[in-house]
Parts: structure tokens; sequence; C-alpha cells
């Protein structure tokens, strides 16, 4: 009887447990609100290339009827999402921004103005749009030939690579969270619903704590207009969940 009492009065409170799961779900969470941020920035700045990415066609010595066939085979294409064709006011203006992608000083001299379209890429055509121009426009025309930044290309390839080095460790993470969450389970015995709501509770203010931490920082350091940051996306609600079962299963954890 007095071995009872003794072991329930060291058992710890649950007020004590809450706050113990708090801070370490607060550091799990603010850690994979670092990671998320990176994802998503880097996902924004993809975005912004994509919408702004296009490719510059030419043809040199071209009859109009060819150059009317010529585009209309460009609109059926796969990738392409929009043509326009230049006029010769667009194409000054391509001269006066200095465009490094266009040499269209090289076409001047020769008296009459080629042939301009302006084509603006779908899907992921814009990561490598060399390799697409030579399957797709090389066949169409002999005297045609496509100008790009080819930096910005690579800025897109590289974000992209980020990415998806970033889902990798994101899937890493759930996998170590699930499996410690397993091994918990497994190994001690039950607790009292009590505690289970103890700790999802103090799971939720911990999330919440990190999210809106990370806010008020990057609202102080002015990047946040540049970055969408939504509490409601896909990865911030899986990482949400995932840190609600791993403060459930703290719960049953010996060590506290």
């Amino acid at each position: 009887m007095e071995q009872a009492k003794n072991n329930k009065k060291n058992q710890p409170k649950h007020g004590t447990k809450a706050i113990k799961i708090f801070f370490l779900v607060f550091a799990l969470g603010l850690l994979l609100q670092v990671i998320l941020f990176c994802r998503e920035r880097a996902n924004y700045a993809l975005d912004l290339i994509r919408d702004d990415f296009k490719i510059a066609i030419v043809l040199k010595n071209s009859t109009p009827e060819q150059a009317s066939n010529f585009s209309s085979k460009l609109y059926f294409l796969p990738e392409v999402s929009e043509v326009k064709m230049l006029r010769e006011d667009d194409i000054k203006g391509y001269l006066k921004q200095g465009n490094s992608g266009l040499n269209l000083q090289a076409f001047l001299p020769k008296g009459a103005l080629p042939y301009f379209y302006e084509v603006k890429l779908s899907k992921t055509a814009f990561l490598n749009p060399s390799a697409w121009a030579q399957q797709n426009i090389a066949p169409m025309s002999e005297d045609a030939q496509a100008y790009f930044q080819e930096q910005e290309s690579s800025v897109a390839f590289y974000l992209l690579g980020l990415i998806k080095t970033i889902d990798i460790v994101l899937i890493g993470v759930a996998f170590a969270l699930l499996a410690l969450g397993f091994f918990i389970e497994v190994k001690y015995m039950p607790v009292a619903v009590t505690e289970r709501l103890y700790a999802v509770g103090s799971s939720v203010f911990a999330y919440a704590f990190a999210f809106g931490f990370m806010y008020v920082l990057l609202t102080f350091l002015k990047m946040l207009p540049l970055t969408p940051y939504d509490p409601l996306t896909l990865p911030q609600i899986g990482c949400f969940l995932f840190c609600l079962l791993f403060g459930r299963s703290l719960a049953k954890w010996g060590k506290f």
C-alpha cells in the first residue's frame, strides 16, 4: 500500500508533462517551419520564373505564308501556352531593354525585319528550353532559331532540385517521427485519456506558437510580403498532424 502511494507520488503531474511536451514539440515545429519556409520561398521563386520565362523564335528567311503556317503549328505544340507575334515596336522595345537572350541587332542591317514570335511554355519545358527547341522548333523550319535566357532556365532547374531535396528531408522527418511514435506506443504501458488530452493540447499550442513565432520574425525582417506564408497549405497541415502524433506519443514515454 505504501509502495503504491510512493509510486503515485513519484509520477509527474499532468501540467509538468504538458510543459515538457510543449517545448519539445515547439522545437520540432520551429525546425519544420524553417524547412517549410525554405520550400515555400524556392517554390515561389520558381513560379515567378515560370510565369516570366519566354522564348523568342526568329524566322530569318520566310514568306508571309510560311510565317503564318509556322505560327499555326506553334499553337498546337503541347508545351506551348501562349504565342505572340512581335511587331516592329515590340522588337525595338526588346532592343531598348538590352535583352541579352535576343541578338536582334544582327538582323537589323539586312533591311526588312524577320518574323519574331514570343512563346510562353507551360509544364516543365522551360527547365530545358534548349532540348525543347531542338526537338520541336528545329523540325518545323530550317530558318527558325530560338533565343532565351539560359541563366534564368538554369536557376529554375536548380530551384526545382532544391524543392525535391526539401521534400525528401520532410519525408525523412515524417518517417523518423512515425518510427519513434511506434516505438513509444509499443514499449510503454497505456496512459489515461487525460494525459493524452494534455499532450495533444500542448502540442497544438506548441505548433501554433512556432508558426506565430516564424510569422512575426518574417514580418520583422520584412521578408513576408516576398513569400506567401499560409497555414492551410498541404505541407503545413501534414507537419501539424505529425506534431500532434508526436506529442500524443510523448505522453506515454517513460522518460517523462
